[in-house]
């Protein structure tokens, strides 16, 4: 039955969105409403929010794969979501910037030290000290 859902989510989003001014946000918003991924990849900007939202939903990472380019940013959206650092690894030049906002958004000082970057590091003292 959800497939079916699924089906009238995509055939909704590809008619309504074709006469719709901003079809690119209109493709993402019915996505991440529904829950349907496939509407993702008809998103020209925003693909890390657009899989990233739905990821989380579904708390699967792994659709991140299917982010393309935005793949290591949708990984650093899943993190700061679920709010642990262990899944900032998956997003490499992102890692720094999920391990900090997952720092002040949880308070926890202590992830402050799991930062590479001095800058970033210094900045995440600086605010939860």
């Amino acid at each position: 039955m959800f497939w079916f859902f699924g089906i009238i989510s995509i055939i909704k989003g590809l008619v309504f969105c074709s006469f719709t001014a901003d079809k690119d946000k209109c493709y993402r918003d019915i996505a991440m409403k529904d829950n349907v991924e496939f509407l993702c990849k008809f998103s020209k900007t925003n693909k890390d929010e657009c899989y990233g939202t739905i990821a989380l939903s579904k708390d699967d990472i792994k659709i991140c794969d299917k982010a393309g380019d935005a793949k290591l940013a949708c990984n650093a959206w899943f993190a700061m979501g679920k709010k642990d650092v262990s899944f900032c690894k998956e997003s490499r030049e992102y890692k720094d910037l999920c391990i900090y906002v997952i720092a002040v958004n949880t308070t926890d000082v202590e992830l402050c030290d799991l930062i590479s970057s001095n800058e970033i590091k210094s900045l995440c003292y600086k605010n939860l000290t």
